[in-house]
């Protein structure tokens, strides 16, 4: 009789959170500002996190990109258990698998788009070869090819929005976590970015999570969660 082998293990979740809470000790009050998380993003997920002020979105996309610790619970990137990993591979471990695109868009004002764009991969040792092949295709992709040279303050701020994303991409990193990425945009350029990561995000597969405030992206996303008092609950489409 032979043996029946093993279906395959599915693979594991790019970003999971387990029972995680982050409380802090303010003029000797004690604030709860995550109140047991339990989350899961897939490969190919388009998660838009809404919630108002005071919520603790900010609180919870600093814990799920390893800025900051969880008083209590799990971050797990990747199948890697962010808590066990000492400062230098938890370092790495963000550099190669994490993407991540803030509001204030957060590019080096002395470097071109290109070098801006180019600066993680230095900080991976790859090689010039493929840093050239990589950085080009990323200024195709998000359509700044002609914009190579310059610097931040000779883009608009949806030109830099664009940099900031092809930056967080070009480590060909699992899960890009924005905060507010169309904040400082104006609704047209908002479109444009938008549609550009719907299609990393169809195409490439590249999983996304985004705190907004902002009705557009949501409406763009394939799952909506709303975070309210240090809880999540996700929006069932109908």
């Amino acid at each position: 009789m032979q043996n029946k082998q093993a279906a395959p293990s599915a693979p594991p979740p790019v970003l999971e959170t387990r029972d995680v809470r982050k409380t802090y000790e303010t003029g000797g009050e004690t604030i709860h500002a995550l109140r047991g998380i339990d989350f899961r993003v897939h490969q190919a997920d388009f998660v838009a996190i809404r919630g108002p002020s005071g919520s603790g979105k900010s609180t919870l996309l600093n814990v799920l990109s390893c800025i900051d610790q969880p008083t209590h619970g799990d971050v797990w990137i990747g199948g890697d258990k962010a808590s066990t990993l000492n400062e230098r591979t938890l370092a790495k471990l963000r550099l190669e698998k994490l993407g991540l695109v803030f509001q204030a868009f957060n590019l080096i004002p002395v470097l071109s788009a290109y070098e801006n764009i180019e600066y993680p991969l230095l900080l991976q040792r790859i090689t010039p070869k493929e840093r050239q092949r990589r950085v080009g295709e990323w200024l195709e992709l998000v359509g700044l090819s002609e914009l190579a040279k310059r610097r931040p303050q000779q883009m608009s701020g949806g030109q830099q929005q664009r940099v900031a994303l092809a930056r967080a991409l070009v480590t060909e990193a699992a899960i890009v976590l924005a905060d507010e990425p169309t904040g400082n945009l104006d609704a047209e350029t908002t479109d444009r970015v938008l549609r550009i990561i719907q299609e990393l995000n169809t195409e490439r597969r590249v999983s996304f999570l985004v705190v907004t405030h902002d009705p557009e992206v949501s409406a763009f996303a394939t799952r909506v969660v709303d975070l309210r008092d240090g809880l999540l609950s996700e929006q069932v489409p109908s």
